[in-house]
């Protein structure tokens, strides 16, 4: 808050994302004769409300500033202003020819990109040889938090990397310009670059949050009505590349990817044996229809414990419910026409349980940790009976 109208992270996460991309697009031709692009150009979405208040502050950063016609609260009044997945992705592509091959990068807004990340990102597709990959992020996590020893911490007033080294922001950056506030987020960024780059015990991520795609898949998968900042996006997304994309990939933290800013974990749900039902009654603003599409998101592990996660574990289940074609049952992400990719995927023909329907038409997978779809639909008749 430190920063407004951005947050810290994510002034750090525009400083980081345009020195990644000047590094990037200044080196000379020869050097990037054999990687998959030769230019990056930064994409930032905003929601209209956004306009006044930050578009000044984005510009100076930004190639292009799509206004997102749309959000979450549109199409669903009780959630909050958040972004669709499907429309950040068209946002990446509005800049790109849409009749020739070209590569969309989806990342969070408060994911910083190191200054070698394109070179790092370009080598990795190339080599995997995949019309898609994922790259994980390490995290460089907030003082108070349970760490390792010898971890490095960083926080919003100082980041101590040795006890004679040290940066101290002020307590509020209130009548700051907006070049101070740069000139801030770029200390912070190249604390965390010195921190990256010099081997400190900073933390490896269990999760996926940023993304490469080739025009070739993003024409042949729906991303529904999935929205971003809470479960189950990337898993489901996860899945979709997996199946889709011939030898996908997820490259795990690495110092030459992205870092962030800590690690609060907000979205952990809590223990399901611990939940009371009276913190559940918001099942009752949702219908009983739509309630069963849970039942098909089968990345759903655990009960829906708000009203945002619950509404995108519908979405998630909407894009895995079956749809029957002429060449036969697949999931509802499978655009039309695409069905052949689906049903060719090398992933299901060395993993024939992992996506399969029951006589039910309720999707049964043999990953770990994948739920139960009968569990799940325990949820849904004990929440649903109980506040009605």
């Amino acid at each position: 808050e430190t920063f407004g109208p951005l947050n810290v992270d994510q002034w750090t996460m525009l400083v980081s994302a345009t020195r990644s991309r000047d590094f990037f697009n200044s080196r000379p031709p020869h050097e990037k004769a054999n990687l998959p692009f030769d230019s990056v150009i930064l994409v930032c979405a905003i929601i209209e409300n956004d306009i006044e208040s930050i578009k000044h502050v984005i510009e100076p950063y930004c190639d292009k500033i799509v206004i997102l016609s749309r959000t979450a609260k549109d199409v669903y009044p009780r959630l909050k202003k958040l972004p669709f997945l499907q429309d950040l992705i068209d946002a990446g592509r509005s800049v790109a020819d849409w009749d020739g091959e070209h590569l969309v990068m989806l990342t969070n807004a408060d994911i910083c990109p190191s200054k070698n990340f394109y070179y790092y990102a370009a080598y990795n597709y190339r080599e995997t040889g995949s019309p898609a990959i994922a790259l994980n992020r390490m995290t460089i996590p907030l003082e108070g938090q349970k760490l390792p020893k010898h971890t490095v911490h960083i926080n919003k007033k100082t980041l101590p990397f040795t006890e004679t080294d040290h940066m101290t922001l002020p307590e509020s950056t209130e009548g700051a310009t907006v070049e101070r506030k740069h000139e801030m987020a770029t200390n912070i960024m190249n604390q965390a670059q010195d921190a990256m780059d010099n081997k400190h015990d900073i933390l490896k991520h269990p999760g996926v949050d940023c993304f490469m795609f080739d025009s070739s898949i993003l024409d042949a998968i729906s991303f529904g009505d999935l929205f971003l900042g809470y479960p189950k996006w990337g898993a489901a997304l996860q899945v979709m590349l997996h199946i889709m994309a011939p030898n996908y990939r997820m490259y795990s933290s690495n110092r030459q990817g992205t870092f962030h800013i800590g690690d609060e974990a907000s979205w952990a749900p809590e223990n399901p044996k611990k939940i009371a039902i009276g913190k559940m009654t918001f099942y009752h603003d949702f219908d009983h229809e739509e309630l069963q599409h849970l039942v098909f998101c089968y990345l759903a592990t655990h009960v829906p414990q708000d009203m945002h996660t619950l509404q995108n574990i519908i979405n998630c289940g909407k894009l895995f419910e079956p749809r029957d074609t002429p060449k036969g049952r697949v999931p509802s992400f499978v655009r039309p026409g695409h069905e052949d990719q689906y049903l060719q995927s090398d992933f299901l023909t060395r993993h024939p349980a992992f996506f399969e329907y029951t006589i039910a038409g309720l999707p049964i997978s043999d990953i770990r940790g994948a739920g139960n779809p009968f569990k799940r639909q325990q949820w849904v008749e004990r929440y649903e009976r109980k506040n009605r």
